[in-house]
Order: C-alpha cells, then sequence, then structure tokens
C-alpha cells in the first residue's frame, strides 16, 4: 500500500539550491608540502572535498583538510557561469588522465617516490587551466558564440605560479593583488629586477611559514607537556589514596 503526501494548494517546489553566479568564479587550493590540489566552486574549503584527491599510496588521502597545510593557489573569475563548470570539468578530467596514465617507467620507483611523484600536481593543474581556457574559447569561436568581451581574471597567490604553463590565452589577465599584467612573454624573457621581486616574496613567504609552523608545533609541545603532568600528579594521587586506604584496613584488622 503506497500512501500519497497532499500537498498544498499553491505549493511550488525550492528553487535549484545552486545559487546562479556558481561556476562564475573557481578556487584553486594548493597543500603546501605535497602539492596536491583541489578545486572548488565555493571560496572555503570543505572536508567532502577530499573526495578529489585520489588513493595512491598509504596516507595519500588526509583524514581532514587543515588550514595550515592547505593553502590558495589562484582565483580564476569566468564571463559566464557555464564557463567556469565546463572548465571545471575539464580539470578533473585532466587530473584523473595525469594519474592513471603516466608513464610506465614511474612504475621502477620505489613506492613512497611514486606516491609523491603522482601526488605533486601543481604543475599540471596550472598547465592543465591554460589548456582547459583555450579549448572553451575555440569552442566558442567554432559555435560563432564570441561576444569580445571573453575576458579571465586570475588571481594568482604567487603570480609566479602562472610560469608553470608555457603560453595562456590572449584573453586571459593575470593578476598579483591589485596590479594586473598580460602574461605575454616567457619567464627568461622578464625584467632581472622582476625575478628577483619574485624570488624575494617567495623567500619571505616560506620563511614566515616555518616560523608559524615552528610556534605551532611548539604550542602543541606545550600543551601535551602539561597535559603528561597534569595526568602524572593525578596518577600520583591515586596512589597515595590507594597507599593510605591500604594502611587504614591494616590497621582496622
Amino acid at each position: 500500500m503506497s500512501l500519497k503526501l497532499a500537498l498544498p494548494k499553491g505549493y511550488r517546489p525550492p528553487p535549484n539550491p545552486l545559487h546562479k553566479s556558481l561556476g562564475k568564479a573557481l578556487f584553486i587550493y594548493n597543500e603546501v608540502y605535497t602539492n596536491q590540489i583541489i578545486y572548488s566552486l565555493h571560496r572555503s574549503m570543505r572536508d567532502t572535498q577530499r573526495k578529489q584527491l585520489s588513493f595512491v599510496g598509504k596516507q595519500s588521502v588526509p583524514a581532514s583538510l587543515r588550514k595550515d597545510r592547505w593553502r590558495p593557489l589562484a582565483c580564476v573569475h569566468f564571463p559566464t557561469t557555464q564557463f567556469g563548470l565546463s572548465t571545471l570539468r575539464l580539470l578533473r578530467e585532466f587530473r584523473i588522465m595525469h594519474e592513471t596514465q603516466y608513464d610506465k617507467e614511474l612504475l621502477k620507483l620505489p613506492k613512497d617516490k611514486l606516491k609523491k611523484k603522482l601526488q605533486d600536481q601543481k604543475a599540471n593543474s596550472v598547465a592543465d587551466l591554460s589548456v582547459a581556457l583555450q579549448m572553451q574559447l575555440e569552442q566558442l569561436e567554432a559555435k560563432d558564440a564570441r561576444t569580445g568581451t571573453e575576458e579571465i581574471v586570475i588571481k594568482w597567490q604567487d603570480v609566479s605560479d602562472g610560469e608553470l604553463a608555457k603560453t595562456w590565452p590572449e584573453e586571459v589577465v593575470h593578476m598579483r593583488g591589485a596590479r594586473p599584467e598580460r602574461y605575454s612573454f616567457a619567464k627568461e624573457d622578464m625584467p632581472q629586477e622582476f625575478l628577483e621581486a619574485l624570488s624575494r616574496d617567495r623567500e619571505k613567504e616560506m620563511e614566515e611559514h616555518i616560523v608559524k609552523e615552528q610556534e605551532r608545533l611548539e604550542e602543541v609541545a606545550r600543551v601535551k607537556a602539561v597535559e603528561a603532568l597534569e595526568q602524572l600528579e593525578k596518577q600520583e594521587k591515586e596512589d597515595a589514596r590507594g597507599k593510605a586506604r591500604k594502611r587504614n584496613i591494616v590497621k582496622k584488622g
């Protein structure tokens, strides 16, 4: 026997949970130590996004996404939501190819080195982004759907990461902070002063990260030491009470 739920008169189904602007921006996150990559349509990371990480060895998929281990790599702004969603689909497909169709010579490596090699998808992801954007623009041109306003803006955490791709479409604008600049030249053609500035920024960022990580580890060690001391004192008190009870029993006997 099946029951039918009576809906109130004038009932309308809830709207699609996907926001109308979902797909206008793509957030790319990078794991600090392994260079694993996660793509997100939301500004904040979610533990459910761990499903994007393939199992390539022991502990290759973390139990949770720690904020001190993941940092933004780039934020990509698209002209339309469809453009962004199609780009995300291509990026996910490209990553599966990298993780499954790699050079078989890598199988000769020890398991730990093979795991690190497959986890390191940072350079691949940047190159994939360049190819995916070019493919999307070519599809629009083939359908004669170009409007001349298809400008894609990429805001990099470190603008030198954009050099991991050999070329970028002319429609792409790369931004470092609030300074937009076209990526129309190769790294070897960049001014030496600019390269030195990028190197100093990267070194400073790494030093700050190391200092923060050391402070965090010291705080964790301090908390654990305090807890161990409290546990030891608690155990000593319990032992003292136990000895006192034994003495009282002996006296009464």
